[in-house]
């Protein structure tokens, strides 16, 4: 029996961006689903439980700190690792205030190589906690340090 590719949920509203993320994921093998406001990524992320987010801070209507914040007050969504992409530096504090289990990148910063070796990174080490004995941080704690990741900035 072969297993289900592991879903990522890309939240982005430039689309370019989305394209080649979406792109270069689903070349890996992940299963990619694409929203274009927090809006649509928060309902697609509560109805198809993807493995990972990949979640971009400014968006039109609600924005991706918002979005992760609802996230963290479901019970599913407490626990769901989370990449926060932006163009600006400053929102680090921000995101890091609403918990460690995020990872922080600076689109500016990153190449799209890190990415996929950050969700990859998180998938692997997702299987070493099985979700119901998991806390948070177990996985992004794990995943930063393996990656040489200082608090949540990539």
């Amino acid at each position: 029996m072969t297993e289900e590719p592991k879903k990522i949920l890309i939240v982005e509203d430039e689309a370019p961006a989305s394209k080649i993320l979406s792109d270069v994921l689903a070349r890996e093998g992940f299963k990619v689903i694409e929203t274009r406001n927090g809006e649509e990524g928060l309902d697609a992320a509560l109805r198809e439980y993807p493995a990972v987010i990949i979640l971009d801070i400014l968006m039109p209507g609600m924005d991706g700190l918002t979005v992760a914040r609802k996230l963290r007050e479901d019970e599913w969504g407490a626990l769901v690792p989370i990449v926060l992409l932006t163009n600006v530096g400053t929102s680090q504090q921000e995101a890091e205030e609403i918990d460690s289990d995020i990872i922080y990148l600076v689109k500016t910063e990153w190449k799209l190589e890190k990415v996929v070796q950050v969700v990859k990174e998180i998938i692997e080490v997702e299987g070493y906690f099985p979700r119901g004995d998991r806390k948070p941080g177990d996985v992004m704690d794990k995943v930063k340090k393996r990656l040489g990741l200082q608090n949540s900035s990539a």
